[in-house]
């Protein structure tokens, strides 16, 4: 009688341990859902509902140069969307989106060089995993402007150029990027146009410190909002560890980026 009871005690704990063990399994935690940001700089000027269309794939960050009430706001009116862009990494610094887009707020520009020019379709047809793969990529594919060479630091006639970034343009990487004049590249070229997409891990090889410095500079700087906002414009391949000239093959980039892919001609 005793076995019998010891044997039937026995069964009840091993059926309390699979419950056990199967309730564990349904109380896992849900895998983190991952998410897009879309950061975007704009001006009273500019509408962007169209960028609330592209919720829940993209979850829109709207900054605005003009203090307009239900965007966010920026420490100051300098260096164009320079300062949306470095603002939101350094406010969202420790809990960035899985995939982050930065882009200028209208719905369609001309530096948009897939389809109709749309900002929502150059999103809706991205590929998400070649950003992943990547880290970085800009969203535009055309080499011009900007590659294959936007600027030569050391070329003598950048000291005499009448335009003040190209003048004073290897002071201003030394300041930015606090390194030395040795460490100033001889050859800076990036396609423009301050429009790319970047994964958070990107982001984060470059310290928080860093962003904090470069929009120091940017709220500083005597240049105006124009040229400090060129500067970064040639420099984002830079900043996001990218080679100081990154022109990345056009019709490679169609084809990862977007899926449009040349016809192959399997023959007759």
């Amino acid at each position: 009688m005793f076995c019998l009871g010891l044997l039937a005690l026995l069964y009840v704990r091993l059926l309390r341990d699979d419950l056990i063990l199967v309730l564990g399994r349904v109380e896992k935690p849900p895998a983190r859902r991952k998410h897009n940001a879309l950061v975007l700089a704009k001006t009273s000027s500019e509408d962007v509902t169209w960028a609330y269309a592209l919720k829940p794939h993209w979850k829109p960050y709207i900054y605005t140069s003009d203090k307009e009430p239900g965007y966010r706001p920026i420490p100051a009116n300098k260096a164009r969307e320079g300062m949306a862009y470095l603002t939101h990494i350094i406010e969202h610094y420790d809990y960035l989106a899985d995939v982050t887009a930065f882009m200028h707020a209208s719905a369609t520009q001309w530096h948009n060089d897939v389809g109709d020019t749309a900002s929502s379709s150059l999103l809706q047809n991205l590929s998400l995993d070649a950003v992943n793969k990547a880290g970085y990529a800009n969203l535009r594919c055309e080499h011009r402007p900007g590659c294959p060479v936007a600027v030569r630091p050391f070329d003598p006639a950048m000291e005499s150029n009448h335009n003040v970034v190209y003048r004073n343009f290897t002071s201003i990487y030394m300041d930015m990027f606090s390194v030395p004049r040795e460490q100033v590249p001889t050859e800076i070229g990036g396609v423009c146009c301050g429009q790319f997409v970047l994964t958070r891990d990107r982001i984060r090889e470059r310290p928080r410190d860093d962003y904090v410095r470069m929009r120091d500079w940017a709220l500083a700087t005597d240049m105006d909002t124009f040229a400090a906002g060129s500067v970064f414009e040639m420099l984002w391949h830079i900043i996001f560890l990218e080679q100081p000239v990154s022109c990345p093959d056009v019709q490679q980039c169609y084809c990862e980026l977007y899926n449009i892919c040349p016809e192959i001609d399997s023959g007759s």
